[in-house]
C-alpha cells in the first residue's frame, strides 16, 4: 500500500480539477493529502502532522500547502506488540523483516500524492541517516521525526527547510525596556506646555480666563492630598494679584469693544 492511497488521492484530485465551478480543493485519504488553489477565504491550506506517539493523536507540526501533496509514513499507527516489543508494518526488503530504527515518522512534500506516498515509504525503510542522505541526493522535501524514548528530534532536508513548523516552539517574548531619563524630561515639558496652551486659549480666544493661572491644575489633588499650587514655589498672593490684573484687563477690553452710539441728528 505504499502508493495505493496516494494514487487514489490523485484520481479524485484530477476529477475535481475538471469541474469548472471549483477553484480550489483538498483531498485526503488515509492521511495522504493533495491540494489545489487556496481556501475560499484566500488563505493556504494548513495541515497538521501528528507526533509519532502510539498512544495519542496529537498534532505537533503544521505545514501550508498550495498546489502540493503531503504524505507521511511511520510506525505509530500500524504495528504489533509482542512481549513488550513493537514491530512496524513496514518491511525492509533486504531482510524481509519489519524495519528496526528510531525513525518515528517521515513526511514528504511533492507535486502529486502518489510520488509523495512512495518516497515517504522509501525514506521510512531507509531510516533517519540513510533516508536524509537519499533525500539530499535527490532533492526531496522531507521532514523526519526521530523517537528517543519519550522525546522527539526533528530535522528536515534542505528543500524542506522552513516549510514545517513545530507547534511547541513559542516565539520569544519581547524584552522590556525601562524608560530613559530623557523620555521622562520630554514628557514633563510636554505636560507643562499643554497647561500653558490651555491658559492662552482660555484668555485669547474666549476673552475669558481658565479657572486659575495654572490651567485649572490647582483643582487636581495628588495622592497626598496636595494640589499643584501647594507644589508651586510662587507665593499664592502673587498668583492672586496676577489673576486680578488679568480680570481687570478683560473687563477693560470688553468696555473698549462696545460700539459708540451715533450722535442724534440736528432738528
Amino acid at each position: 500500500s505504499s502508493i495505493a492511497k496516494g494514487y487514489a488521492v490523485d484520481v479524485v484530485h484530477n476529477w475535481l480539477t475538471e469541474q469548472p465551478q471549483l477553484t480550489g480543493h483538498l483531498v485526503e485519504i488515509g492521511g495522504e493529502v493533495r491540494t489545489r488553489g487556496t481556501k475560499p477565504d484566500g488563505s493556504l491550506w494548513r495541515l497538521a502532522i501528528e507526533v509519532p506517539d502510539r498512544d495519542s493523536r496529537e498534532g505537533g507540526y503544521v505545514v501550508d500547502l498550495n498546489n502540493e501533496s503531503l504524505a507521511t509514513s511511520g510506525d505509530y499507527r500500524n504495528f504489533v506488540e509482542i512481549n513488550g516489543q513493537f514491530f512496524s508494518h513496514t518491511i525492509n526488503p533486504q531482510t524481509g523483516r519489519p524495519v528496526e530504527h528510531t525513525l518515528g515518522s517521515v513526511s514528504v512534500l511533492a507535486e502529486d500524492c502518489m510520488t509523495a506516498d512512495a518516497l515517504a515509504t522509501t525514506l521510512n525503510v531507509l531510516g533517519p541517516e540513510l533516508g536524509l542522505q537519499f533525500a539530499e541526493d535527490n532533492h526531496i522535501a522531507a521532514f523526519f521525526v526521530v523517537r528517543n524514548d519519550d522525546t522527539y528530534q526533528e530535522f528536515a532536508s534542505t528543500t524542506a527547510q522552513g516549510r514545517i513548523t513545530n507547534l511547541s516552539e513559542k516565539p520569544a517574548a519581547p524584552e522590556e525596556t525601562a524608560a530613559s531619563p530623557l523620555f521622562t524630561v520630554l514628557v514633563t515639558i510636554a505636560a507643562f506646555a499643554l497647561a500653558m496652551l490651555g491658559l492662552a486659549i482660555g484668555y485669547l480666544i474666549k476673552n475669558r480666563l481658565l479657572k486659575g493661572t495654572c490651567g485649572g491644575l490647582q483643582n487636581f489633588h495628588g495622592q497626598d492630598g496636595k494640589t499643584a499650587c501647594d507644589l508651586c514655589a510662587k507665593p499664592r498672593e502673587e498668583c492672586q494679584e496676577f489673576r486680578d490684573r488679568l480680570a481687570q484687563m478683560a473687563a477693560e477690553s470688553e468696555d473698549n469693544s462696545e460700539p459708540e452710539q451715533p450722535d442724534e441728528p440736528a432738528a
